[in-house]
This record gives C-alpha cells, sequence and structure tokens, in this order.
C-alpha cells in the first residue's frame, strides 16, 4: 500500500520526539520531521507555507486566518507551553520598579505579533491598566539584525511601533542604552544574574506566575498556550466536530471566574464567539481581529466527553 509523503515541521519537544524518531508513525504517511527554531519556521511557514503540518505562532495564525490567508487548519495542540512574566528585561537606571513603570517607556521586542508579546501585553493591560498605546514599540532582531514582521500588520494610529535600525539588535540597543527595556521569550545575551545594569521587571516572577494562576483570569492551560501545529487545509479530509459551547466550559479551570466572563464580553466585541479565554486575550490584546471574524473559522475543536 502507497504511502503519502507529508513533512512536519516542530521545535525538539519531548511531546513530538516519538513521531520525530519513528516510534510512533503517522498512519499512511512517509514523514519527513523537521527540527527548527521558532524564528526560521514561523516565518517560513507564514510566509510561503513549505510544510504540510508545522507548529505555529497562535497569534499570527489568528491574524492570517481572519483575513483568510492562511492554507492552514489550527488543531488543539499546543506544544509550547510558558509563562510570560520572566520575559520582561528591563534596565536599573531608568526608574523601572514594576511592570506599571514601562509606561511611556521605548521598549523592544522581535515582533509586535510574536504570541508570547501578545500575552505580556495583555496581563500589562489587565493587571496592570497599560495600554498598548502607552508604550513605545520598538521591534527588530533580537540578536541578529534585520528582523521583520513574518505577516503585514496593520495597528491603530495610537499604536507606536517603529522597526529598529537594519544594523542593530535589540540586545545591542538595551546594552547601549537606546531601550529602555525588552520583552522576550528568551534572554538577551546581554543580560547577567549578577548585573546591576538590568534585571528582570517581574522581581519574583515565579510568584507572579502562581498569583496570575490562582487569583485572576488564566488558568495553566489558558494563560501558556502559545503555538498551535496545525495542518495544511489541503489534508485536512474530514468534517470539522461541533465547536464546544460556553455552556461547556462552565466549570472548568477557565471558565469559572468574574474575569473570564469579561473576557467573553470584549471577545463578542470583537466579533469572534465562543471563543476559549486564551483565544480570547490573543485578540484583545492583538488588536488585529476583524468583527465579522467567529471562532469557528480558525480552529477544529472536538467535542469534550463526559465524564463517567
Amino acid at each position: 500500500m502507497s504511502t503519502i509523503p507529508i513533512t512536519i515541521a516542530a521545535g525538539d519537544y519531548d511531546r513530538t520526539r516519538p513521531i520525530k524518531d519513528g516510534r510512533v508513525p503517522v498512519d499512511g504517511c512517509d514523514v519527513t520531521y523537521l527540527t527548527m527554531e521558532p524564528e526560521e519556521l514561523f516565518f517560513r511557514a507564514i510566509r510561503y507555507e513549505e510544510f504540510d503540518v508545522c507548529e505555529l505562532s497562535l497569534s499570527s495564525y489568528i491574524m492570517q486566518s481572519s483575513k483568510g490567508k492562511t492554507g492552514y487548519t489550527a488543531i488543539p495542540i499546543f506544544l509550547s507551553r510558558a509563562f510570560r512574566h520572566s520575559g520582561f528585561y528591563v534596565r536599573t537606571d531608568r526608574g523601572i520598579d514594576g511592570p506599571a513603570d514601562l509606561k511611556g517607556k521605548l521598549v523592544g521586542m522581535p515582533e509586535y505579533q510574536m504570541t508570547a508579546c501578545v500575552w505580556q501585553r495583555g496581563f500589562l493591560k489587565d493587571e496592570y491598566g497599560i495600554e498598548a498605546s502607552d508604550i513605545h514599540w520598538r521591534s527588530g532582531g533580537q540578536e541578529t539584525p534585520g528582523r521583520e514582521e513574518r505577516a503585514p500588520i496593520t495597528l491603530p494610529p495610537d499604536i507606536d511601533l517603529q522597526r529598529i535600525p537594519d544594523d542593530k539588535t535589540l540586545a545591542g540597543m538595551l546594552e547601549s542604552g537606546e531601550l529602555d527595556a525588552l520583552m522576550l521569550p528568551r534572554a538577551p545575551s546581554c543580560f547577567s544574574a549578577s548585573s546591576t545594569l538590568w534585571r528582570n521587571s517581574f522581581s519574583d516572577h515565579g510568584g507572579s506566575q502562581v498569583w496570575f494562576h490562582w487569583e485572576r483570569s488564566a488558568s495553566v492551560v489558558s494563560s501558556s498556550m502559545s503555538r498551535n501545529s496545525p495542518p495544511r487545509r489541503s489534508l485536512t479530509m474530514v468534517a470539522p466536530p461541533p465547536i464546544r459551547s460556553r455552556s461547556s466550559l462552565r466549570g472548568t479551570p477557565t471558565a469559572s471566574s468574574c474575569s473570564t466572563r469579561n473576557a467573553r464580553t470584549e471577545m463578542r466585541s470583537l466579533g469572534v464567539v465562543g471563543a476559549s479565554p486564551a483565544v480570547t486575550l490573543a485578540a484583545s490584546a492583538g488588536r488585529s481581529i476583524p468583527r465579522s471574524f467567529g471562532i469557528e473559522r480558525m480552529i477544529r475543536m472536538r467535542p469534550m466527553r463526559p465524564k463517567r
């Protein structure tokens, strides 16, 4: 029996390694597994759709799907899970004693649309009242110059987003004092725990993560979903199962708090219905989802099985 050749591209995760080394086969398919870093993978997938199945930026996928410009269909498999409180790096000579002091500062990030930064802007707004328009954003390569947005974005006029010069890096500009802070998925090369020039904005980011989980709107799942793994639409040949209703989410960790109900109100105002708080945060913080966009166009969800 002939097999279908497919290419799977993702990071080197323990959750996907059995597919990579062949311990778990894909029925009817001859798999070529490519281990790639997110920067290259997401750029090639969004720009050129090079892979049949791949890990993909959730925020970029939502944005592209809302415009009808993606050949992928998302499935709810989240490979990268991380709290992003540890991703704020600030200079100690700029009067930044906590996250609230980022208002009015020059803050660098690799891409405005990257999912990690969407989460970070989300809880800056929800927990500290800092709007995206309150910060002056600068984007570019963290360690290698010349990075640009993987997909075109259109932002409201009140948001100040500018690319850094093509011959400079975010890490270099933080070190030289040209930037006040950085929002990153990993530590910059200039960062050192023993240095007095810069530190993490959350002095106890581990404690902040626990507080954020237990006391506010996000659960471990909804606050840490970063990247999903969609197949090409052309490979998806089964009819989509029904979307989970709002009532089926009641009583779960992601849908019981008052702030979650407020998040759903925000989502409805954006025209995205039936979404989990995770997607709510992504859409509201990203501010790039058309009002006519419905969640049923974006992701295939299996119906929840009743507990026995």
